[in-house]
């Protein structure tokens, strides 16, 4: 980036969080989804992904399963790079901090989510929660363990 965009260093380093936090979630986060989306679905990509669905049991340690290459050529990963070098490292550590915590909570044995599907009052929530982040229900669901 330093070499062929010197003009892009640090040219957001003044940009809001939020507006730094959505570029996080439209480069590295849709990227993401839309990479382990193809990863289903392309035999050659499924390869690098399929260690991470050959589990038994569900726990934290299966949460990067994966292929190296799997990892290598994930787009998010490198667009992360150019938003950190375009001046949103701040922003990032945020970011990723939010995003493990909700990976690995996804992946957890603990199943903290059906407190929030066995009331019935709480129902909206539960909606909230399932549209916006993975839980454990989906991603068990996910990885054909339910």
């Amino acid at each position: 980036m330093a070499k062929y965009f010197p003009e892009l260093d640090s040219y957001f380093i003044d940009s809001s969080f939020w507006f730094c936090f959505l570029a996080f979630l439209l480069f590295d986060d849709l990227s993401q989804y839309c990479w382990h989306r193809l990863s289903h679905v392309n035999k050659t990509m499924w390869k690098f992904h399929r260690p991470h669905h050959v589990v038994e049991e569900m726990g934290i340690l299966v949460t990067y399963r994966n292929a190296v290459l799997y990892y290598a050529m994930i787009p998010g990963i490198w667009f992360s790079g150019m938003l950190v070098f375009m001046g949103m490292g701040t922003t990032l550590l945020i970011y990723l901090s939010l995003k493990l915590t909700i990976i690995l909570l996804a992946h957890s044995e603990v199943r903290w989510d059906k407190i929030i599907f066995k009331h019935k009052f709480i129902e909206p929530l539960a909606w909230l929660v399932e549209s916006t982040i993975s839980t454990p229900c989906i991603n068990f669901a996910h990885h054909g363990l339910t």
